[in-house]
Formats: C-alpha cells, sequence, structure tokens
C-alpha cells in the first residue's frame, strides 16, 4: 500500500429491499449512506449520492 494513504473509513455494499444496491460508509465513526443518483440526466452530474445519517433526538414526554 502506498506510504501517503491512510485508513479514514470503510464501506459495505447492500441491497435495498426493492433489489438495488446502496452503500453503508463509516468515516472516522460519522455513519453515511451512499445511493446511486437515479436524478441523473447528464454526465456532469454525479453518479452517487452520500447522506449523513443522523441520530434521531428522543423528545421527552410531558408529565401528566
Amino acid at each position: 500500500m502506498d506510504s501517503n494513504l491512510e485508513k479514514v473509513g470503510a464501506l459495505w455494499q447492500n441491497t435495498s429491499a426493492d433489489g438495488k444496491p446502496y452503500f453503508n460508509l463509516d468515516l472516522n465513526g460519522q455513519k453515511f449512506v451512499v445511493f446511486s443518483n437515479g436524478f441523473k440526466s447528464e454526465e456532469k452530474q454525479p453518479d452517487f449520492l452520500v447522506y449523513e445519517r443522523v441520530k434521531e433526538k428522543k423528545t421527552k414526554k410531558a408529565k401528566k
């Protein structure tokens, strides 16, 4: 491996329920999901779109 490269993450390929491939990406503990760009209409547009997985905020229930 090239000595000027440092591992910063990992990528796992998965298949969605409708049979389309997607990837789970972990970059230094940050989680992302990567999908093929189904809206691509021109060559200059990206092939894949990356979305950050954000933790849902827990809401406190009001006391009765």
